[in-house]
C-alpha cells in the first residue's frame, strides 16, 4: 500500500481584503496618540486534506464487526489501522491540494509617541488582534497546521491561528540626560542617556497531538487529538508543570480491565475523532526588558568616544517557547494513562526562545546577557 497526492482541478488563486481606519489626534507640540482598526480576510487559501480518510461511521461499522472489509475484525478485537479507507485499499494516505480555506484578522492598534520632549523620545504601542483560519500553513510546518483531523468535517480545521498573538505591548525610550550648565568636570557629567525596550506578549496557540502511540480514533493517522474531559490549568511560574495533562482523556471507552496504551483497550465502537479543538489552548507568555546606558564624550575636534554598558533581558525572565518545540508536536500520552484512559502529569517546557527553532522572537528569550561597549568615530 503506498500513498498517493491529487491536486484539484478547480484550483484557485488565494486572495487577501485589507482595510483599516485610524484616528490621530496631537497632544501638545511633542505628543501623538493614534487608535486604530486593521483587518483582512483571506479567500481560497491551499489546504491539504486527507482525501482517502475514513468517516466516523466507517470507524465505528469496523470496529463492530459491519464493515465490508475483512479487516473488520468486529467486537474481538481492533487491529490497529486497520479500518478501510474511504477510496479502497490501492492507498493509505491520499493528499489532496484544495483552495478550501479562509482567514479572518481583526485587531485594536494604538499608539502613542513623544518626540523629544525634554530629552524624551519615546513610543507605546498596544495591539489586541485575533487571528482564525482554516489552514496556517500548508506543508505541515506545525501538525493540523493547514491538514485537519477531519477530513469531512466541515470546518473542522478551523480555529485561531497559529501565529495568533491576542495581546501585545512594546514600549521604546530614548532619553539623553540634560547636560550641565557649567563646566566643571564636562567630559565627566555631561553626554549620558538611556535607552530601553519593553515587550510584554501573551501566548500563541496550541494543541495536543498523539505522536504515534496507535491509532485511537480509529482514522489511520496516528496524530489525532484527545478529548477534553476537565477544567485545563496552565502553571506559567513553573515551566516543568506548565499544563495539566488530567483534563484529557483518550478519544474512546477503555474496556472493564483498562485502559492499556494501546487501540485495543478500547470498547469496539467507542472510537471517536477527540473533541479537543485545533489551537485551542494557549503557549506561555513572553516578558523580556532590554536596557543600556551611554555616554558620548568629544574627547578632540575630530575624535568621539561613545561607551555603552547593554543588558539584554535586564530582569532575567524565562520565556519558553511555544510546547509544540522543539519537536513540532506536543503529546498529551507522555506520562502514560491512568485505567479510565485519562492522562496524568503535567506537560513541561523544554525549549527557549533563543534555541527553539520557528521562534517569532528570533535571538529573543535567553537568560541575561551584559555587555560593555566602546565605539569611536573620527
Amino acid at each position: 500500500m503506498s500513498d498517493g497526492f491529487g491536486v484539484d482541478p478547480h484550483l484557485r488563486t488565494p486572495y487577501m481584503q485589507n482595510f483599516n481606519l485610524n484616528l490621530q489626534q496631537q497632544i501638545g507640540r511633542k505628543m501623538v496618540l493614534q487608535v486604530g482598526y486593521v483587518g483582512s480576510n483571506g479567500h481560497e487559501l491551499l489546504q491539504t486534506v486527507d482525501a482517502n480518510q475514513p468517516t466516523q461511521a466507517m470507524i465505528t461499522a469496523c470496529d463492530l464487526g459491519g464493515g465490508a472489509s475483512s479487516l473488520c475484525p468486529g467486537p474481538a478485537s481492533i487491529h490497529d489501522g486497520s479500518v478501510p479507507r474511504f477510496y479502497g485499499p490501492a492507498f493509505y494516505y491520499l493528499n489532496y491540494l484544495r483552495s478550501a480555506s479562509n482567514s479572518n484578522y481583526n485587531s485594536l492598534q494604538t499608539s502613542f509617541r513623544i518626540g523629544n520632549w525634554r530629552g524624551l523620545t519615546s513610543t507605546v504601542n498596544y495591539t489586541w488582534s485575533h487571528s482564525i483560519d482554516d489552514a496556517s500553513d500548508l506543508w505541515e510546518y506545525i501538525t493540523n497546521g493547514s491538514t485537519p483531523n477531519q477530513t469531512y468535517t466541515p470546518h473542522a480545521n478551523r480555529g485561531n491561528s497559529n501565529f495568533d498573538v491576542r495581546n501585545r505591548i512594546a514600549l521604546n525610550f530614548a532619553y539623553q540626560i540634560p547636560d550641565a550648565k557649567d563646566s566643571s568636570f564636562k567630559l565627566i557629567r555631561n553626554g549620558w542617556g538611556l535607552n530601553g525596550i519593553l515587550t510584554v506578549q501573551s501566548g500563541q496557540p496550541f494543541q495536543f497531538n498523539y505522536n504515534f502511540e496507535d491509532d485511537y480514533d480509529g482514522s489511520g493517522s496516528y496524530y489525532g487529538v484527545p478529548d477534553i474531559v476537565g477544567p485545563v490549568h496552565y502553571n506559567q511560574n513553573d515551566p516543568a508543570n506548565y499544563i495539566n495533562l488530567n483534563a484529557f482523556a483518550v478519544p474512546c471507552t477503555p474496556v472493564a480491565t483498562g485502559f492499556d496504551g494501546t487501540a485495543s483497550s478500547c470498547v469496539p465502537g467507542t472510537r471517536h475523532y477527540g473533541n479537543l479543538g485545533r489551537n485551542s489552548l494557549i503557549g506561555p507568555h513572553f516578558r523580556q526588558f532590554d536596557f543600556s546606558l551611554f555616554k558620548d564624550t568629544q574627547l578632540t575636534e575630530r575624535l568621539k568616544m561613545e561607551l555603552r554598558f547593554e543588558a539584554y533581558n535586564l530582569f532575567n525572565h524565562p520565556n519558553f517557547a511555544n510546547p509544540y518545540l522543539p519537536f513540532f508536536i506536543a503529546d498529551p500520552a507522555i506520562n502514560g494513562a491512568t485505567p479510565n484512559g485519562r492522562y496524568q502529569g503535567s506537560y513541561p517546557l523544554t525549549a527557549t526562545g533563543d534555541v527553539g527553532i520557528g521562534y517569532p522572537f528570533l535571538g529573543s528569550g535567553g537568560p541575561r546577557n551584559l555587555q560593555i561597549a566602546a565605539k569611536f568615530t573620527f
